[in-house]
């Protein structure tokens, strides 16, 4: 039966490190919450500000792509296509985070 340690990385975390298996079950994890958090500094994510600010511009310019003639939809076209290079990037960074953390419980 594997250790306490090893099912709260799995259970609470992203899953056993691949640095080494971790000491302190659970309350190695609420102490990773209260240090700095790495994964943010070595992986910076958008603000919710500027997703928000990204969203309305999205939401300008299919609304005017409506309204609008062929100049419209090509800038609609342009918007669209850097929101799914921004959505793709982001989740990179989400996956890269939860890979790269010692514990997970942050990113999880």
């Amino acid at each position: 039966m594997p250790s306490v340690d090893t099912l709260s990385a799995i259970r609470f975390g992203t899953g056993l490190p691949p640095r080494g298996p971790i000491n302190g079950g659970a309350e190695a994890l609420l102490d990773e919450l209260t240090g700095p958090d790495r994964a943010a500094a070595a992986f910076p994510q958008d603000d919710f500000a500027t997703r928000l600010q990204a969203m309305r511009g999205f939401m300008e310019a299919r609304a005017a792509r409506r309204d609008g003639g062929e100049a419209a939809a090509d800038a609609f076209r342009l918007v669209r296509r850097q929101m799914g290079e921004d959505v793709a990037r982001q989740l990179a960074i989400t996956v890269a985070r939860g890979a790269g953390a010692h514990l997970g419980f942050r990113e999880r």
